[in-house]
């Protein structure tokens, strides 16, 4: 009987050993990023969550992808288009496999742009907000 209790501990341990640690850091994001989705009043926490994990996980080499680009796309509704731009750069160079997805979104954001009469450097220096973009397009048309 103590035989196998010892056994059965001594397997207990050798199987908790092997447990690795989480290879990303994602921080409270799930569940803020839920909380935000069900109330888009919570903006500001879920933004300061997702700040967090990003500096936890630069901390710890952990960085989990996709982070910067939530950020980024976070900031792009809030109307701070040159800060999503940076954002979405820093998430093609972490992670270079998102590299054609992220230049495709700054591309399509400078483009943007272009149609509406903004200078190119506007994605990278001005935040532009949805409206300025509206506004440009009106005066074009002659409304």
């Amino acid at each position: 009987m103590i035989k196998k209790s010892i056994l059965l501990c001594a397997g207990a341990v050798a199987l908790t050993a092997c447990v690795a640690a989480p290879r990303f850091e994602y921080g409270a994001y799930e569940p803020t990023l839920y909380a935000y989705y069900k109330k888009p009043e919570l903006a500001d926490k879920f933004e300061t969550a997702l700040e967090k994990a990003i500096e936890k996980g630069e901390a710890s080499d952990r960085l989990a992808p996709g982070l910067y680009a939530e950020l980024g796309y976070l900031k792009l509704n809030q109307g701070d288009q040159a800060t999503a731009v940076e954002l979405f750069r820093k998430e093609a160079e972490a992670f270079p496999e998102s590299e054609v997805f992220m230049s495709g979104v700054v591309s399509r954001l400078t483009d943007q742009n272009a149609e509406a009469g903004l200078p190119e450097s506007a994605v990278e220096t001005e935040q532009v907000s949805d409206e300025t973009v509206i506004e440009k397009s009106a005066e074009e048309a002659g409304v």
